[in-house]
């Protein structure tokens, strides 16, 4: 079986056949919650009760956390979170060929770094929609609140 089809948390085989089930969800590596990142590289596929569990915690923080753990998957079914070592050496394994995922897989915490750029890109985006809305809206409202420009009586 190709090493590719395995969740990263457990090693457990995906197989195709239930892929698109619900049993199976896309999983944000970094948690949008605490990092908007919907890029490939935050994204990988696992066991939907091992995502559910894995909730606001990064990769390696929720192996930290939960190592060695059973998870029942439901149907009678369970899989085992893997051991800190072994999670270690399994992702880079098999993510030696994606450095950006490997590395997101194995980030002990946020770097300050990311999320400063997070800010500045709000930032940014703030003043564009405002400068765009500016054009559209009048900065003075009558006496009936409204204020748009396109707006006749």
């Amino acid at each position: 079986m190709n090493k590719k089809y395995r969740s990263p948390y457990t090693g457990e085989i995906i197989p195709f056949t239930k892929l698109f089930t619900s049993e199976y969800e896309i999983e944000h590596i970094i948690p949008q919650s605490r990092y908007f990142d919907d890029s490939f590289s935050n994204k990988v596929i696992c066991e939907a009760s091992v995502n559910k569990l894995k909730d606001n915690q990064i990769g390696l923080e929720f192996i930290k956390n939960h190592h060695g753990e059973i998870v029942e998957n439901g149907f009678g079914k369970s899989v085992k979170i893997f051991e800190v070592r072994t999670y270690e050496t399994f992702v880079k394994d098999h993510y030696s060929k994606s450095f950006s995922k490997r590395n997101k897989l194995l980030m002990e915490e946020i770097p300050e770094k990311m999320i400063e750029r997070q800010i500045n890109d709000t930032r940014y985006i703030s003043k564009y929609i405002s400068a765009v809305l500016s054009n559209i809206v009048r900065s003075e409202t009558n006496d009936e609140g409204i204020n748009s420009k396109s707006y006749s009586r």
